[in-house]
C-alpha cells in the first residue's frame, strides 16, 4: 500500500512542477523580453487553470489511496451463521494441562500443574486465597502464556475460541438481551430464544425478552441473571469449555444452588474456581475437587 500511495503522489508531485513551475518560469521570460505579447494577467489565469487541474490530480490521489488502503477490510468475509463455529468432534474435547508453571516479577505463583480432563468432565479447583486459581483459569484460556509448560485442547494448543470464561461480574453493556446475547454477530432468533430458556430466563424477562433494555453493567438484572446471561452466551456459541472463576461468590445462597445446579447439567466441559463448595450439589453431579498449591494440584 505504502509503495503504491508513494508512486501516486510522486507522480502528483511531478505533474505539480510541470503545471506550476516551468510554464510560469518560461511566462516571466516571456514578459521581461516582451515575447509574443504575453503579459502578468495572462501568467495568473494560466497559474489559476492549472491548480485547478491538479486539484483533480491530488483527488485521484486520495481516491487511489482510500481504495489501496481498504483493500483488506472490503475483502474480509462476515460470518453469516455461527454454523461456522463448529463444535469439535467428542474425541477432541480433551483438555491437557501438561507441566505448567507461572511466575509474574519474578516471583513463582505455581509450578508443575498437570490436569486431564475428557469430554463433559466437570471440576472444581480450590486453594488458599492468592495461590493464583484465576491465573490459572487466565492460562487454560489461552489469555496468559505460562512460563514453561502447555496446554492443549484435543491435539492443538488452547485458543481463546475454544472456551468461555466467565467472571464474578460478568460484562454487560447497555443495550437489549438480543445484543448482549450476540454481540452483534448475527444468530436466529430461534437460537437466541433458544439459549434464554436454557438458562431459565425467557420467563423472567417480560413479555417481550429479548428486547428486554440492559443498563450498563447490568445494574437492572440481579447478579443471578447476570450470571445466566453469561452462561447463555457460551451455549449460544456451542463453546464446550466453560470456566468459571467464584461466580456463585456475590450470590445468596438461593441463586447459587440455581446457578450451579444448571451449569453442572450441562452437556460441558467445566473447570470452576471457587471457595465455597457446595457438596451437595458436588456429590450429587460426581464433580471433582482438586485444591491448587504453588507446587501443583492435589487431587481431594
Amino acid at each position: 500500500m505504502n509503495r503504491v500511495q508513494f508512486s501516486v503522489q510522486f507522480c502528483a508531485w511531478m505533474c505539480s512542477i510541470i503545471a506550476d513551475i516551468i510554464p510560469m518560469g518560461v511566462g516571466l521570460l516571456m514578459v521581461a523580453y516582451h515575447f509574443g505579447g504575453v503579459k502578468i494577467g495572462t501568467i495568473v489565469t494560466l497559474t489559476l487553470t492549472a491548480d485547478h487541474v491538479l486539484g483533480g490530480i491530488r483527488e485521484f490521489s486520495n481516491y487511489q489511496t482510500q481504495i489501496t488502503s481498504t483493500k483488506n477490510i472490503r475483502n474480509i468475509k462476515i460470518l453469516k451463521d455461527d454454523t461456522d463455529q463448529a463444535v469439535n468432534s467428542t474425541s477432541q474435547n480433551q483438555l491437557s494441562v501438561n507441566d505448567v508453571s507461572f511466575a509474574r516479577d519474578k516471583k513463582l505463583i505455581f509450578k508443575h500443574v498437570n490436569l486431564q480432563m475428557k469430554d463433559r468432565d466437570k471440576v472444581i479447583i480450590t486453594g488458599d486465597s492468592g495461590v493464583g486459581k484465576s491465573t490459572l483459569l487466565n492460562i487454560i484460556s489461552g489469555q496468559l502464556i505460562p512460563n514453561s509448560g502447555q496446554v492443549k485442547f484435543g491435539e492443538r494448543p488452547i485458543a481463546l475460541s475454544d472456551s468461555v470464561l466467565i467472571s464474578q461480574k460478568p460484562w454487560l453493556f447497555k443495550g437489549t438481551i438480543a445484543e448482549n446475547l450476540s454481540l452483534y454477530q448475527h444468530f436466529s432468533k430461534e437460537k437466541l430464544v433458544k439459549v434464554l430458556k436454557e438458562v431459565h430466563l425467557w420467563e423472567e424477562l417480560g413479555s417481550q425478552p429479548l428486547n428486554f433494555e440492559v443498563e450498563s453493567n447490568g445494574t437492572n438484572l440481579s447478579g443471578g441473571q447476570a450470571q445466566r446471561l453469561a452462561i447463555a452466551r457460551g451455549l449460544l456459541r456451542k463453546k464446550n469449555l466453560f470456566l468459571l472463576d467464584e461466580i456463585t461468590s456475590s450470590l445468596d445462597k438461593e441463586n447459587a444452588e440455581k446457578i450451579r445446579t444448571l451449569i453442572y447439567q450441562l452437556p460441558i466441559m467445566m473447570i470452576e474456581v471457587a471457595h465455597n463448595i457446595d457438596f451437595n450439589l458436588v456429590k450429587k453431579y460426581k464433580i471433582k475437587i482438586y485444591t491448587l498449591t504453588k507446587d501443583g494440584i492435589i487431587d481431594e
